[in-house]
């Protein structure tokens, strides 16, 4: 039997080759939409993972403790605001800040309040902490909105404080909207998004009843009517109604809304699924055309994933990730999230990703965090860079995906001697093409791998039947393994 099936379906090699066909998605999806590529700087620090010495000293919780983050920008400074969470202890209640440069080097700036605002304790005077912010820019002032519960109860309040600078003093203006035991929706997670008309509404809800929008008086923070509210997703009984932590962004030269949640378990396998709509309030449809109300499909089928648990070959097991936010700015697209590393999950850590979108418009995900590469122009001749061999490597091609090329770079040099053909070439070309055809259909992965399965099957045509190769590729192409 050919040494290709040996090589791509035994152990680690095996897995190497699905991290290359990963980030190879995620590339060409770039260049096959927008002609970038993603080329990365000098590294980024390196934060300690679970660091004892830092539990009790706040201004060295740079990345660790963030739980549920939503990002703003004011003058040179990115602000992020986040739940009250802490390894070791109680969290102190008041929305803890951190402020960055640059998205990357992360520093403690404190807290937006001193404990729990009184109006919100009196509606929920068990609650030890504030929950999931959100910022938004109106007017002059910025609005900080926050939420204020207890796990398993959806007595919960919605508040709302103002600042003419991120960096507060920050003025409680007290109740957006609160909930209680009997009514349909729970009162948290608040984001706010604006319609085409720069008009304010609020997205909020959870397990209790699911995501929900209303509008917002621009001058106030404030829920016009809190009793009018708009269904925008809904998960069924089966899975606890299990979707939270909405966020909708607009983008423009698509001219789509788009809704982010999350699904599943806090603690075990948290994902984030996209839908888009025409109108801010809906209907949200995802890739395939369900609606995110719709409670009689299979639970996992509704909704477009685009972010789950992963892990590295030599390093981290990221589980959980979720509750993002999505920033715009004038260097690009990025989903702000967190997420746990499974081998102590009370740790929770900041993440931030950048994003690229589809030409028929859905958004992707970078498979790695984002440490300040910028996009620059693509010749079509420059993307032989993925595959070694084809040119040279070049900067940002991680260590282990060309590693593993390497290896599977040897094993297509064969097929492709007995083939007659540059087997790689072909793959890369048609990977680039069913791209562009199947958007997020299916992950980038999924796409690169069966138009990969589609070029090897015609290689082995091309080698005849009699030979090794003729009975290699087939079955590579089938998805046999050994």
């Amino acid at each position: 039997m050919l040494r290709l099936r040996r090589v791509l379906f035994k152990g680690t090699t095996w897995g190497m080759f699905l991290a290359a066909m990963a980030s190879l998605g995620f590339l060409l999806c770039s260049f096959a939409n927008e002609q970038t590529v993603v080329r990365f700087p000098p590294e980024p620090p390196r934060y300690p993972m679970y660091d004892f010495t830092a539990l009790h000293d706040e201004t060295r919780w740079t990345v660790f403790n963030v739980h549920d983050p939503a990002v703003g920008r004011d003058g040179a400074f990115y602000y992020l605001f986040s739940t009250d969470v802490r390894v070791g202890g109680p969290p102190r209640p008041g929305i803890q800040v951190r402020r960055s440069r640059d998205l990357i080097r992360w520093e403690w700036f404190g807290y937006a309040f001193d404990g729990i605002p009184q109006k919100a304790l009196e509606w929920v005077p068990k609650a030890r902490g504030i929950w999931a912010p959100d910022v938004v820019r109106m007017g002059d002032f910025f609005f900080l909105y926050y939420s204020v519960s207890t796990f398993g109860s959806n007595r919960s309040y919605i508040g709302v404080a103002r600042s003419r600078s991120l960096a507060g003093p920050w003025e409680d203006l007290g109740e957006v909207i609160k909930t209680q035991w009997g009514d349909e929706a729970n009162a948290i997670d608040p984001q706010v998004v604006f319609d085409r008309k720069k008009r304010p509404w609020l997205v909020y809800g959870s397990h209790f009843g699911g995501i929900y929008i209303t509008p917002l008086d621009p001058k106030t923070g404030k829920a016009i009517n809190p009793r009018h509210r708009i269904l925008l997703a809904r998960r069924p009984a089966s899975v606890h109604g299990s979707v939270e932590g909405a966020f909708i962004a607009y983008h423009p030269e698509h001219d789509y809304f788009y809704l982010f949640v999350s699904y599943d378990s806090l603690f075990r396998d948290y994902n984030v699924r996209v839908a888009r709509a025409k109108e801010v309030t809906g209907p949200y449809l995802d890739y395939n055309g369900r609606l995110m109300t719709d409670v009689t499909a299979e639970p996992w089928s509704v909704g477009s994933k685009i972010l789950g648990g992963y892990r590295f070959r030599d390093g981290e097991t990221w589980i959980a990730p979720g509750h993002c936010s999505v920033l715009k700015d004038k260097r690009g697209w990025f989903m702000i999230h967190h997420a746990r590393e499974q081998r102590d999950l009370a740790w929770s850590y900041l993440h931030v990703r950048k994003m690229v979108w589809t030409k028929d418009g859905w958004p992707l995900v970078s498979p790695q965090r984002f440490a300040g590469e910028r996009t620059v122009a693509l010749m079509k001749n420059d993307a032989a860079f993925l595959f070694p061999g084809q040119g040279s490597q070049r900067p940002g091609m991680g260590r282990d995906v060309y590693e593993g090329w390497e290896e599977a770079r040897a094993a297509f040099d064969e097929v492709s001697r007995a083939a007659g053909f540059d087997v790689a070439a072909a793959c890369l070309e048609s990977a680039g093409h069913a791209l562009q055809a199947t958007a997020v259909a299916q992950p980038a992965m999924i796409a690169v791998d069966l138009a990969c399965a589609a070029v090897l099957a015609e290689a082995g045509e091309a080698c005849g039947v009699a030979s090794d190769c003729g009975g290699a590729v087939p079955e590579l192409a089938n998805g046999e393994s050994a």
